[in-house]
């Protein structure tokens, strides 16, 4: 019965084409990791840039972009896709990834055009509930019912960690097999 428990902790499978807009290597992997875990296709664009050039190639259901990357910025590419998308009947939604979660950054964000906010670290609870609000009906696996973002849980008191790491964040990665 163990393996079944374990299958029962897995969460169920999703459908859909992520574009995953982010330049920072260890980021990438980790989102990579969680996507492909939920059943998504995902491919990744280094910057701003690189996304608005994928998005003339491919279509995606969804763009996960960080808004701080060279070359072009999350609110730049995002600007650009939405004057590019005006005329469209369908809505792209683009969700921000910003390490940034001061007041006014989510409002920033969704005056950018961007539909939804993460703000890192975020876990897979958290990746995966915003998923389900924003893929498009038929994407989503059918049965799949909504998840409650995990609260964001402080590095235990008293232990030393160094301060050039994010312990919570590299603590995500035990989470996947």
């Amino acid at each position: 019965a163990p393996a079944t428990s374990a299958a029962a902790s897995r969460p169920a499978a999703m459908r859909g084409n992520v574009l995953l807009a982010e330049d920072n290597f260890v980021n990438q992997e980790l989102a990579k990791a969680v996507l492909a875990r939920l059943g998504l296709q995902v491919d990744v664009a280094n910057n701003g840039e690189e996304a608005v050039a994928m998005l003339s190639v491919k279509s995606y259901d969804v763009i996960l972009m960080d808004c701080q990357m060279p070359v072009m910025d999350g609110y730049q590419a995002t600007s650009i896709i939405r004057q590019r998308t005006t005329n469209s009947l369908r809505h792209l939604p683009i969700i921000a990834l910003t390490a940034n979660a001061m007041d006014g950054d989510r409002d920033k964000c969704l005056a950018a055009g961007m539909d939804d906010f993460l703000s890192k670290p975020y876990s897979p609870v958290q990746l995966e509930a915003v998923l389900l609000r924003w893929l498009p009906a038929g994407v989503s696996a059918p049965g799949r019912e909504a998840v409650t973002p995990e609260p964001v849980v402080e590095a235990t008191p008293g232990v030393n960690r160094p301060s050039t790491l994010n312990m919570q964040f590299l603590d995500q990665f035990r989470v996947l097999d």
